[in-house]
């Protein structure tokens, strides 16, 4: 998923924040890989000062596939997260 967002560089101390991320990925800031993330639960919010600048800025964030076997028998445990 990748959006972009202006920033007009007032903030002493931003902080990117997501209000979750399932279950695992990567997440970039105008190019720059600022954090790994795992579970789906949690808000994870990042000090992104270094990384942002005033105008346009792009975040990145890369999901990492769910793992095809969990415990005894993915798919019949839950098949929804083969949606994810």
């Amino acid at each position: 998923m990748i959006r972009r967002f202006l920033y007009d560089g007032s903030m002493t101390d931003p902080v990117l924040h997501f209000g979750g991320i399932a279950n695992k990925c990567r997440i970039l800031l105008n190019g720059n890989e600022i954090a790994e993330h795992e579970g789906m639960f949690g808000c994870p919010g990042y000090h992104v000062a270094d990384y942002l600048r005033a105008g346009e800025n792009v975040v990145e964030v890369q999901l990492d596939p769910i793992p095809e076997t969990i415990g005894g028998g993915f798919p019949d445990e839950n098949p929804s997260w083969t949606r994810t």
